[in-house]
C-alpha cells in the first residue's frame, strides 16, 4: 500500500508540462494540434479500417505465395488504398501549409512532414504494384523507420509528443458510434493541457514535495498556499469541463460516473491542503497532505487512448 500511494504521487507530478516542448504551450502549438485534431475527427474511419485489411491482405498474399491478390481482388484494393492515400495528401497538405514554429525547429518540422510523405509513398507503392502486376516485396513493405529517439525528440521540440499532431499520419480517425463523446473528451483535453503552463509545473512540484512531508513545511507557508490554490483552481475547472460533456454521448455511464467521482475528489483533495494550510493544524496538515491514490478509471479505460487526453496525468 505505501508502494502504492508513493507511486501515486509520482504519477500525479509526471506530465507536469503537457507534452510540451516548452512550458508553456505557444500559439502555434495549441492551433497546430487543433488543425490535427481536425483533420483526425474529419477522416473515415471505415477507410482506414479497410485500409488496413487492404494492407494485411497484400502483405499475407506476398507471405503465403510470393504473389499479389488474386485480380478479382485488386479493383477493391485499389480503391480503398487510393481513397485512404488521398486522404493522407490532403493531411499532409494541410500540414506543408504551416510553417515551423520558429527556423531553428526547421529541421525537427521535416522530419515531421517526412513522415507523413513516406505514409504516402508507401501506398503509392502498393497502388502500383497492384495496377501493374510487378512483384517486388521489397517495396511493398515500409521502409526502415526513422530512430525512434530521434523522432521523439524532433515530436517533443515541436510540441507534438502526446498530442494530436503525433498520431495525425496514423490515427484511423474516430468510430462514428463513439465520435460525440470522444470528439467532446478530445476538446477538452486539448485546452487542459494548452492551458497548464510553468506555473502548473512549479505548483505542483511544491505540492508533491509536501505531500511526501505529510504537510510538514519549515518557514513560510505562502508559496504552499498559493500553489494549492492554485492546483485547487486548476482542477475544479478540469472537472467541471468534463460535467458538460452530454452523458447521452457517453458508452459507459458507470465508468463516467465514477471518472467524474474521481476529478471532483481531485478537486476537493486540493480544496482540503487549502483549508488545512489556513488553519495550521497539523492533523489537519497531515490528513490533507496524504498521497494522492491512482485512478481507478483512467481514459484509456474510456476508450480515449487515441486523443490528448492520453496525455493528462488526472
Amino acid at each position: 500500500m505505501k508502494i502504492r500511494t508513493f507511486l501515486a504521487v509520482c504519477f500525479w507530478a509526471a506530465n507536469l508540462t503537457g507534452a510540451s516542448g516548452s512550458l508553456v504551450a505557444s500559439e502555434w502549438e495549441g492551433s497546430t494540434n487543433a488543425l490535427c485534431r481536425s483533420l483526425i475527427e474529419q477522416r473515415d474511419h471505415a477507410l482506414f479500417e479497410d485500409g488496413q485489411k487492404a494492407a494485411v491482405a497484400i502483405i499475407s498474399a506476398l507471405v503465403r505465395s510470393e504473389s499479389l491478390p488474386e485480380a478479382a481482388e485488386k479493383p477493391q484494393l485499389i480503391d480503398v488504398l487510393q481513397r485512404q492515400r488521398n486522404d493522407l495528401a490532403t493531411t499532409h497538405a494541410a500540414m506543408v501549409d504551416r510553417s515551423a514554429r520558429e527556423p531553428e525547429l526547421a529541421a525537427e518540422w521535416h522530419l515531421f512532414l517526412t513522415i507523413g510523405a513516406g505514409e504516402i509513398d508507401l501506398l503509392d507503392r502498393r497502388i502500383e504494384a497492384l495496377i501493374s502486376g510487378r512483384f517486388e516485396p521489397h517495396r511493398l513493405k515500409r521502409d526502415a523507420a526513422t530512430d525512434p529517439q530521434v523522432l521523439e525528440q524532433a515530436l517533443f521540440a515541436l510540441g507534438f509528443l502526446g498530442r494530436d499532431c503525433e498520431l495525425v499520419f496514423s490515427s484511423p480517425g474516430v468510430p462514428p458510434v463513439r465520435a460525440e463523446f470522444i470528439n467532446a473528451a478530445a476538446r477538452v483535453c486539448a485546452q487542459i493541457l494548452d492551458r497548464r503552463a510553468a506555473r502548473y509545473l512549479d505548483d505542483t512540484t511544491i505540492i508533491m514535495r509536501s505531500a511526501l512531508a505529510r504537510g510538514e513545511v519549515d518557514g513560510d507557508r505562502a508559496p504552499l498556499l498559493a500553489a494549492a490554490k492554485a492546483l485547487h483552481a486548476e482542477w475544479q475547472q478540469t472537472a467541471e469541463a468534463f460535467r458538460t460533456i452530454d452523458t447521452a454521448a457517453v458508452p459507459d455511464a458507470a465508468l463516467w460516473r465514477e471518472f467524474l467521482r474521481q476529478l471532483t475528489a481531485i478537486a476537493e483533495g486540493h480544496a482540503a491542503r487549502v483549508a488545512a494550510l489556513e488553519s495550521g493544524d497539523a492533523e489537519q496538515l497531515a490528513s490533507a497532505f496524504r498521497p494522492t491514490p491512482l485512478l481507478n478509471v483512467t481514459p484509456e479505460d474510456l476508450g480515449l487512448y487515441q486523443t490528448d487526453c492520453r496525455t493528462v496525468t488526472f
